[in-house]
């Protein structure tokens, strides 16, 4: 009996050991029945935030104006671009100026004239007429000083509509502190005007610069082909003494001799050819044994003249066959 419970006990416990996976199982099925489906929402990369742009100070606007200037003081508006960053002049007029739009400066060129009528930036195109004053340029069939009188023109024009405070309320706009504005964006052309001579200065100074830059690059340019061409002539030079040089005409009469020598041993050759074939077949080419023997014999006549020549320019050889096969090329590498 005793056996029997202890049977039976081991039963259980076994039974028990065998459903455990089914209880966690289960446990993971409930776990997965309550487990929350994933988010649809598509998640966007965020996006870097723009850097604010610097505004530009006063001294920095009248340092760059040199950039606008040719080397005749004309003024180009085409080089904006490369002269002034859009950002940072919204910045300049943001800072300066603030809601009073209107006195925003502008460094293209802007094509209206001013009129009476509703008109934009007025006060873009009077910096730049002011501009124009201090640096006129021939244009549209004007002299420069034509050009000049109508920037001021239109530069005094600019001045009394941006001064005049009824200019807002016509453009169906209001500008606080409008006398405060006006006031700093006077400021600012003053500093330009008396900034003349200075942009003039340091656009001579660049000018200057870039032009001995150019003559220093220039000389270099030259004295390296000067270089170049001197040691092609000296090159030449070498080259005309060996070959008038007696130890070049050895190796040249010693690579002649060697040239015909070389005919006569392949003439020979094919004598002896001629002949080991008449051993056999009793029959030797005629015609091709008189050949062989005429160009042995135009050989030797030829190499007996170079051989003098060998001997008026220093070979020491004794005779033509004793004529070193091989010559050393003296003017070789240079």
């Amino acid at each position: 009996m005793n056996t029997f419970k202890k049977l039976s006990l081991t039963k259980i416990i076994a039974s028990i050991l065998l459903l455990q996976p089914f209880f966690a199982s289960a446990a993971g099925v409930d776990d997965l029945l309550n487990t929350k489906a994933p988010s649809t929402e598509i998640i966007k990369p965020a996006v870097p935030k723009k850097e604010t742009a610097v505004p530009y100070t006063q001294k920095e606007i009248i340092d760059r104006m040199q950039i606008y200037l040719d080397s005749n003081d004309n003024y180009d508006s085409s080089q904006a671009s490369k002269a002034y960053d859009k950002e940072r002049t919204e910045a300049f007029n943001n800072e300066n100026f603030g809601a009073c739009h209107l006195f925003a400066i502008r460094f293209d060129n802007p094509s209206e004239d001013f009129s009476d009528k509703l008109i934009d930036h007025p006060a873009g195109r009077t910096f730049f007429k002011t501009i124009q004053v201090l640096y006129p340029t021939s244009h549209d069939g004007l002299s420069k000083e034509e050009a000049k009188a109508r920037a001021i023109q239109a530069m005094k024009d600019g001045i009394a509509i941006l001064q005049d405070p009824n200019t807002w309320s016509r453009i169906g706009s209001t500008c606080e502190d409008h006398d405060k504005y006006f006031a700093r964006y006077k400021e600012l052309l003053d500093a330009v005007i008396q900034a003349q001579p200075a942009i003039r200065a340091e656009k001579q100074r660049l000018a200057l610069e870039e032009r001995q830059k150019y003559e220093k690059r220039q000389a270099a340019t030259e004295a390296s082909n000067k270089a170049r061409m001197d040691a092609e002539i000296a090159r030449q030079e070498k080259i005309n003494t060996c070959a008038n040089s007696d130890q070049y005409k050895l190796y040249r009469i010693s690579a002649n001799i060697e040239y015909y020598r070389t005919i006569a041993n392949q003439a020979q050759q094919e004598i002896d050819r001629q002949n080991q074939g008449a051993k056999i077949s009793g029959f030797v080419d005629k015609q091709v044994m008189y050949n062989m023997g005429s160009k042995i014999a135009e050989v030797d006549r030829v190499n007996k003249e170079n051989f003098v020549i060998y001997k008026q320019v220093g070979g020491t050889a004794k005779n033509v066959k004793s004529v070193p096969a091989l010559p050393t090329n003296p003017c070789a590498g240079l």
